[in-house]
């Protein structure tokens, strides 16, 4: 019988044009040919043997609904071939962005680190793990899985293309005992309640279903997850299209201060979701500067170290927030939002002795997990010419928390003379009173007055009201 006499007879038993798509694609498979090849060699005659094996694969897969893949044994990932069986989950063409996006996040952040450890959790065949060894010999990656027989198939796949790849039984975190630079996981996420195809059902339930919201899997995977991490790292993950927040949600309340990053894939549903923080890059670098009110001390907007150590120096609460100095609206719009409540007072009082509190922006809570957020432009020419400078400073007054401002530079130098801090002399008035702060998150809200008077900022925001 000849090639395409073959597959004509067995498409013949189905009008589904997407059946009759995998029924080519089996048999392709089976003869390892491509597309293309099948059209060079349709006319050639097969054996008697090869016939019926095809046949019968057929019929399982019309009648029985097991996918052509496991038939095959053999699945293709970002143009590699993969073996397969029932004991892993068939790698999928959306999990092929996953690992493009991460291949791009590793190259752009871990560029001059050497030795970049990867984990590849709940691995099943490897695919993720073993494509990005193959992108990037210079990974070391490690495969980790729950299910013995799942290892096994992921080490057939390493041996197939002769990688130096480890494997470790665990469930989940929990025989993980190295740190990585990068743990990436396709993870089960589907509702117990959906209701899949009966083909898809023929995949190992275990790397399928993730408790009653699909989440279970990420709430083991993040909670410690810093403890196998190092102190920069990237954690990527595949998702449910629906999950997209309530993940982030979980993200924020087991990992702090790290950046997140959701896209969407080819269909415009969201699906990965890449937690990435960098901590190695961090030096302390505080700045001590005279501003129109009192002497602060200021770290860069997302300086995570620095702006530690302004804590520590002045024996502040970390409940307490620190408000940020700014030289433009433009500054302040990078990373709050300013209403028109907001910009009114801004035109009026900035610069100035003004604080305001604002939601922060998306980009900003990614960042920081912080919802609000102080915001002033000073009246002071040297501290608006550092702030261009350096950008915003997350500011506090110098002295320590509970004592009256510090505002004697001789006595600044003796106190705080260390290589890490930077100190600024004064060349004009402070005027020695703290600013008015007012709350514009919800209803206008008085939390300290100074200078300027409640009935100031009433009289700006009735005007523009009118």
């Amino acid at each position: 019988m000849k090639l395409k006499e073959l597959l004509n007879f067995v498409q013949n038993n189905t009008n589904d044009i997407d059946k009759k798509h995998s029924l080519k694609w089996l048999l392709l498979a089976l003869l390892d040919l491509s597309f293309s090849d099948y059209f060079i060699n349709e006319d050639k005659t097969v054996d008697s043997i090869f016939v019926e094996k095809y046949k019968k694969l057929s019929y399982k897969y019309l009648n029985e609904n097991i996918p052509v893949q496991y038939l095959a044994n053999k699945s293709y990932f970002y143009n590699y071939e993969f073996f397969i069986n029932e004991d892993v989950l068939i790698p999928r063409a959306e999990t092929e962005m996953l690992v493009e996006h991460l291949n791009e996040l590793i190259n752009n952040k871990f560029k001059d680190k050497t030795n970049i450890k990867v984990l590849d959790l709940a691995t099943g065949s490897g695919a993720i793990g073993i494509t990005l060894k193959l992108l990037n010999n210079d990974l070391d990656v490690t495969l980790s899985d729950v299910s013995n027989n799942a290892l096994k198939v992921a080490k057939i796949n390493i041996e197939r293309y002769n990688l130096n790849i480890k494997t470790i039984k665990s469930n989940w975190l929990d025989n993980i005992n190295e740190k990585f630079d990068v743990i990436v996981s396709n993870p089960p996420y589907i509702k117990t309640s959906y209701n899949l195809e009966e083909h898809v059902l023929k995949e190992p339930h275990i790397a399928l279903f993730s408790g009653k919201e699909g989440l279970d899997s990420y709430k083991e995977i993040l909670y410690d997850i810093e403890n196998n991490l190092n102190e920069s790292y990237i954690i990527a993950f595949e998702h449910g299209y629906d999950q997209r927040d309530k993940l982030k949600d979980l993200i924020n309340n087991n990992i702090k201060n790290a950046n997140i990053i959701q896209k969407k894939d080819l269909y415009n549903n969201d699906r990965y979701t890449f937690i990435i923080k960098w901590r190695w890059i961090m030096k302390k670098e505080l700045y001590i500067f005279p501003t129109d009110t009192v002497y602060g001390i200021g770290a860069k907007l997302f300086d995570e170290v620095s702006i530690k150590e302004i804590y520590k120096i002045k024996g502040r609460s970390f409940n307490k927030p620190i408000s940020v100095l700014c030289s433009s609206l433009e500054q302040i719009k990078s990373f709050a939002i300013l209403n028109d409540d907001a910009i009114a007072l801004a035109k009026s009082f900035w610069p100035g002795s003004l604080t305001l509190i604002l939601k922060t922006n998306e980009f900003y809570y990614n960042k920081t997990n912080e919802k609000t957020i102080g915001v002033r432009i000073p009246n002071h020419k040297l501290a608006l010419k550092l702030i261009n400078e350096l950008g915003p400073l997350k500011t506090t007054s110098i002295n320590k928390s509970g004592e009256e401002p510090l505002n004697d530079y001789n006595k600044i130098i003796k106190l705080y003379n260390y290589n890490y801090i930077k100190i600024y002399k004064n060349n004009e008035e402070i005027s020695k009173v703290s600013s008015t702060v007012i709350d514009l998150t919800n209803n206008l809200k008085v939390i300290r007055e100074g200078n300027i008077k409640l009935d100031d900022i009433k009289s700006v925001l009735n005007s523009q009201n009118m």
